[in-house]
């Protein structure tokens, strides 16, 4: 018996329905409790609790002579001579070693100021990046007059940290970390630095940090902008089924019409393998890839060249909660980002003021499309009350 195309998105509606309600229960992130409640305080340093240091210090990058020496040993002597498969030229198989030899610099540019606004931005990385994806973003946000356009009276006093266990920022030594206390942790900071009241802008893990932070304390936040956002509550579960059976009523936008979620679907399965291991044996794939700069670059790149295109992996070089987010949110939706979600879905969880379809870019926006993003980032201001 043939079954019917209907029957078949049927099936594949439900399918993602289990599937979506498998990721809620297993991911405590996203299951919290709907109260606001949060531990004012946590100690995930070594050793017992003691009081927080809580002086702003400048700090200067010192690293050992023998540390430096010894990286240029393993990079010397990194064993790269396995070749790809004779007839896999691409990245379907992860990182293609020939180009594990190819270096990129960032062109920082000089900043003048001269605007009517100045406002405080929280800008949050995710994996496997860090801050150095903001490098070329900030000069556009300090500056956007000279680096954007001429009829923009605002600007931004730019905080980007390390997320804990990122760079140069402490790595947590005790379970139980999780991006609500990345969350609490944040907004001491900006608190500490004399910021009462900010603007967020999270992709990736660092658009689930912003989205704790509006959420658990909003009278912190003018407005939360993201380029990634992870959308689990029902109304969202039901609109998304619904949307496989029939895209053109679901959704507005032509770019979802032809959403193809059987191919989204398989295209998460293969691509996702490594947050299994990541979130369930992190000591193990840690010890390798601690041992080897080569091989952390070949796992971290493979990330960056789907991250920033879902096709150039055939090139050869390639809580279901109901909390609601009532902060005026902006979001850019990236065409390449794997995790992009139309305007309906980011609606029932988010209070949505600007909403963008980005021409071009992908997960990494900020390193990638680092004038659309600002720009957007700028749109949405217009769009909030800065007081």
């Amino acid at each position: 018996m043939i079954m019917s195309n209907y029957s078949l998105q049927l099936i594949l509606a439900i399918s993602v329905a289990i599937i979506t309600y498998a990721i809620y229960a297993i991911n405590k992130d996203f299951s919290a409790s709907h109260s606001r409640n949060i531990a004012v305080d946590g100690w995930f340093g070594r050793g017992k609790e003691r009081k927080d240091d809580e002086r702003i210090a400048p700090f200067k990058i010192s690293v050992s002579e023998e540390a430096i020496q010894d990286l240029k040993f393993r990079l010397k002597n990194a064993r790269i001579n396995y070749e790809p498969l004779e007839d896999c030229n691409d990245f379907s198989y992860g990182f293609n070693s020939k180009y594990l030899k190819y270096i990129h610099f960032i062109h920082a540019k000089p900043i003048h100021n001269n605007y009517e606004v100045i406002v405080p931005l929280l800008i949050l990385h995710g994996w496997p990046g860090n801050v150095f994806e903001f490098l070329k973003i900030i000069p556009l946000l300090v500056d956007p007059i000279q680096q954007i356009g001429s009829d923009i009276s605002v600007t931004f006093e730019i905080i980007a940290p390390s997320i804990p266990g990122f760079g140069w920022s402490a790595a947590p030594m005790k379970k139980g970390f999780n991006t609500e206390v990345a969350a609490r942790i944040f907004n001491k900071l900006m608190i500490r630095l004399g910021f009462s009241r900010y603007l967020l802008q999270g992709g990736d893990w660092g658009s689930n940090i912003a989205t704790n932070i509006a959420f658990y304390y909003p009278e912190n936040v003018i407005g939360l902008h993201l380029n990634m956002a992870l959308v689990f509550n029902w109304k969202a579960l039901l609109y998304a089924a619904f949307g496989i059976i029939a895209p053109r009523l679901a959704y507005s936008s032509q770019t979802f019409h032809q959403r193809a979620t059987g191919a989204l679907l398989k295209d998460m399965l293969e691509e996702t393998g490594y947050m299994h291991i990541q979130a369930t044996k992190p000591d193990t794939i840690g010890a390798a890839l601690n041992d080897s700069p080569i091989g952390l670059a070949a796992y971290i790149l493979e990330k960056f060249s789907y991250g920033t295109n879902t096709t150039y992996r055939s090139l050869h070089d390639g809580g279901l909660t109901n909390r609601y987010i009532s902060i005026p949110t902006g979001y850019a939706a990236f065409p390449e980002d794997l995790m992009k979600q139309p305007e309906e879905l980011m609606r029932t969880m988010y209070n949505i003021t600007n909403y963008t379809e980005i021409k071009a870019g992908g997960h990494f926006a900020a390193f990638e499309e680092p004038k659309l993003l600002a720009s957007d980032i700028i749109r949405f201001v217009r769009t909030i009350q800065l007081e």
